[in-house]
């Protein structure tokens, strides 16, 4: 699985940009294995024990900001401008 850059999508699953199959999700990115990972609803976040940490390791907590995909840029900054 890969991760795709998406626009903000107003419900989730939101479809896919080339399947058009709604499957794409928010995601969180470990600063520990430098990986994108699938999260639940903000609203599970709180109630689903280890949703805000590293499925791996268990014990990084996940951000917000990472890598483009294509390694070009951080996921927080407007397009073109990493």
């Amino acid at each position: 699985m890969q991760p795709v850059v998406h626009d903000i999508a107003a419900s989730f699953p939101a479809a896919h940009p080339t399947t058009g199959k709604l499957t794409l999700r928010p995601a969180l990115f470990c600063p520990t294995c430098q990986k994108w990972y699938p999260v639940p609803p903000p609203n599970e976040i709180t109630r689903v024990p280890g949703a805000g940490k590293c499925p791996k390791d268990k014990k990084t907590l996940l951000i917000a900001d990472g890598p483009w995909p294509d390694g070009s840029g951080s996921a927080t900054k407007s397009a073109g401008k990493p």
